[in-house]
């Protein structure tokens, strides 16, 4: 039995095809820049997040988010649609209180008047842990 040499060519050229697109694909989503609300990385040198955002961290929070730049009073204009980017970024406010509390002042750099205002910020502002 002989075997065309174009039969096996071909299956070697599809083969490596199909490969390729599974690298680039792969290669592509480990990379993917974040929308808006996603978490993100601010001390790297490039841009986790997409189009006009950066990577913004809220007042009394203690991560950073894909957010519209802030505007002149120090707020993300993107507050309104996201709790993310939000003073007290859906929760983090009282998750700095709890950890001042639980850990202490000076835990992760967090200061006495930083507590004090998160603990604050988590009374008057209840969060349940649900959508807003």
């Amino acid at each position: 039995m002989t075997t065309s040499i174009f039969k096996s060519v071909r299956s070697y050229v599809v083969f490596a095809f199909a490969l390729g697109i599974g690298v680039a694909l792969v290669t592509s989503a480990c990379d993917s820049p974040g929308d808006l609300g996603d978490a993100c990385v601010a001390a790297e040198s490039h841009n986790d997040c997409s189009g006009n955002m950066v990577c913004f961290q809220p007042a009394l929070c203690a991560n950073t988010y894909c957010c519209l730049p802030a505007d002149s009073s120090g707020n993300s204009p993107s507050a309104a649609s996201d709790p993310n980017c939000a003073t007290g970024c859906n929760g983090g406010a009282k998750l700095i209180c709890e950890n001042a509390t639980a850990n202490g002042i000076g835990f992760e750099g967090v200061t006495s008047d930083e507590a004090d205002a998160a603990c604050q910020f988590a009374d008057a502002n209840p969060f349940d842990g649900g959508p807003p």
